[in-house]
């Protein structure tokens, strides 16, 4: 269960955003909702921090839900109580230390004394949840003017993450549920942070030196279907923070090669392979039991593509995501010299590509 200081976030500025509201002239856009002070509880100065308290209601909203069966409590009962966790029943002036920063000190006061309130998986100050339910007593569940918008901040430090790119159509690292996973080195990640990605937060598996999160469903469908730059961050969905890490890059795919009736193939060019000369026996890229390891590098291959070699299919291995199709030629394929040609055969349409002879020299 995670502790974590909430409302404190909300409170940086306060001192003089509070004290604007309480000086003719210096509210900008639609005025708050006026509500007096009673008499020896908390003053106006005090009441226009608590109306400015961003992203509380949710908090207010358990809190009441666990206390009273979601009963509103009484207000002069929480002024009471949240005074008295400011250790002082006396009314909050302007003389005094602002208020926004007593608030601050309480809640710290409350993690190291052990007061605290479960809300929903995280243990709060209980100076907090006093707080945030006296603003949604007072004023309503409508949050202050941009409550909405996230602020940037720094949440942890990303040393890399990746994959950063694909192609059009192409997912990457291809997991058997068969979302687009991606991985993020962070060490000792907060348990309560979110991957974003385009503005949806996905779903986030936390380890210790790892998070990992990916493109899902709709999303993954949407992002691997538009070539374009979408943004990847951090963010902390209870405050609202949010940490730019970069952004997934899905590039256009390069033109399909044109067969000679006129019909797009199922291949673009191939850009590379190899090797391209081995020797009899002796393998030029050995792999496992003796084989001789092929390579093939296209931008664009179907799913169910096999590599030929002199008309014999080989076991081959197609990582769209990194445009990389291998296979193994068995010992037996290279035992004497000869010219053998490569293809790549699309087991789908039958459609077969040319990609090169292979030289087997003694």
């Amino acid at each position: 269960m995670e502790r974590r200081e909430f409302i404190t976030g909300s409170l940086g500025g306060l001192s003089l955003i509070a004290l604007a509201t309480t000086l003719p002239g210096c509210r900008s856009g639609p005025a708050a909702p006026v509500v007096e002070p009673v008499q020896g509880l908390l003053d106006s100065q005090a009441l226009a921090v608590i109306q400015q308290l961003r992203g509380t209601t949710p908090v207010a909203l358990a809190w009441k839900a666990r206390h009273g069966g979601g009963e509103s409590p009484d207000r002069e009962e929480l002024e009471r109580r949240l005074l008295a966790m400011l250790e002082t029943d006396e009314p909050v002036h302007a003389s005094a230390p602002h208020f926004s920063e007593r608030l601050a000190a309480a809640v710290s006061r409350d993690f190291e004394a052990g007061r605290l309130c479960e809300i929903e998986g995280w243990l709060l100050s209980e100076t907090e949840c006093l707080a945030a339910t006296l603003r949604l007593v007072l004023y309503g569940e409508t949050e202050p003017a941009g409550a909405t918008d996230w602020r940037q901040g720094e949440l942890a430090e990303v040393v890399d993450w990746g994959p950063r790119e694909t192609t059009r159509g192409v997912g990457v690292n291809v997991q058997p549920d068969g979302h687009s996973g991606l991985w993020f080195k962070i060490d000792h990640a907060p348990s309560w942070l979110k991957i974003e990605i385009d503005g949806v937060v996905a779903p986030t598996v936390i380890s210790e030196a790892v998070v990992t999160s990916g493109l899902y469903g709709e999303l993954r469908d949407r992002i691997l279907d538009a070539p374009g730059e979408y943004p990847i961050a951090l963010v902390d969905p209870m405050q609202r923070i949010r940490q730019p890490i970069g952004h997934f890059v899905v590039k256009a795919p390069p033109p399909y090669l044109v067969l000679e009736d006129g019909s797009t193939s199922v291949f673009c060019a191939v850009e590379a392979w190899g090797p391209d000369v081995t020797f009899a026996g002796r393998p030029s890229n050995p792999q496992r039991e003796g084989h001789e390891g092929l390579w093939i590098r296209t931008a664009c291959a179907p799913d169910q593509v096999q590599v030929l070699y002199d008309g014999d299919a080989l076991v081959t291995t197609n990582d769209r995501g990194n445009g990389l199709i291998t296979a193994l030629l068995p010992p037996s394929h290279f035992a004497v010299a000869r010219e053998a040609r490569l293809q790549l055969h699309d087991m789908e349409t039958g459609e077969v590509l040319d990609v090169g002879v292979l030289v087997v020299k003694d």
